[in-house]
């Protein structure tokens, strides 16, 4: 079983609970959502972060704000209340907004460095042997419409993700 996650673009006050629980796919146009299956916002996407900052792939990879859905409920804002309540009754779907700092790196890659930068990204621990530079070009020119996308429309960048 893996990780299932969602990339899209948004205002923040069009995150609701509907896309929380169950995603973008059913709750936005298409063309504002890329699927990608288990390359989660924080340690994959903030270490190509990473190599095109130079900052450090837990910075810039951590969420900017997040929102988790549980089966017991609304998840307390509280980080003591939080923790306890999740211990309890564990987190099944979260978005993740990422920095805009990652988004505007992102937006910034030109057309013809793509193929670099995805040999370059394809070469992190997290892919496993065998992955290469043409693998994830497709995810890569995806990222890079959305977020040219978003900030000209200045939306930011999420990530969904369920078990």
């Amino acid at each position: 079983m893996g990780v299932f996650t969602e990339y899209f673009i948004a205002e923040r006050d069009d995150i609701t609970a509907e896309i929380i629980e169950s995603g973008p796919e059913r709750n936005l146009p298409a063309e504002d959502m890329l699927l990608a299956k288990g390359v989660d916002p924080v340690v994959m996407l903030g270490q190509l972060g990473e190599q095109l900052t130079g900052a450090d792939f837990l910075d810039i990879g951590d969420d900017e704000k997040s929102w988790l859905w549980s089966p017991g409920g609304e998840v307390p804002e509280d980080p003591e209340l939080r923790r306890a309540f999740l211990a309890e009754h564990g987190v099944e779907a979260s978005v993740h907004e990422s920095k805009d700092r990652l988004r505007d790196a992102l937006a910034d890659i030109a057309d013809e460095e793509v193929a670099a930068v995805a040999a370059r990204w394809a070469t992190i621990e997290e892919w496993g042997e065998g992955v290469t530079g043409p693998d994830v070009e497709w995810f890569i020119e995806g990222l890079i419409a959305l977020t040219r996308r978003a900030r000209t429309e200045g939306k930011h960048l999420y990530c969904w993700w369920s078990l």
